[in-house]
């Protein structure tokens, strides 16, 4: 994971995202924010005691509404 965001070192952000939880489990509802870059993005998420990072395209089953212009 390090070498993965690192590779975004330097990388414009192109637009931000929130990513709303539509999986049919305790999670519904929960609401990550997701980075787009131009070779990549990021999605932070609540992974219960923690935060969760994940590299690449947001599970299919996250409802997107992308923030700003």
């Amino acid at each position: 994971m390090p070498g993965e965001l690192a590779a975004l070192e330097g990388q414009r952000l192109q637009a931000v995202e929130l990513l709303e939880w539509a999986g049919e489990d305790m999670a519904q509802g929960a609401v990550a924010v997701g980075f787009i870059f131009p070779e990549d993005r990021v999605a932070i998420y609540n992974a219960l005691d923690e935060n969760g990072i994940e590299v690449g395209p947001p599970d299919r089953r996250y409802v997107r509404h992308k923030l700003g212009v």
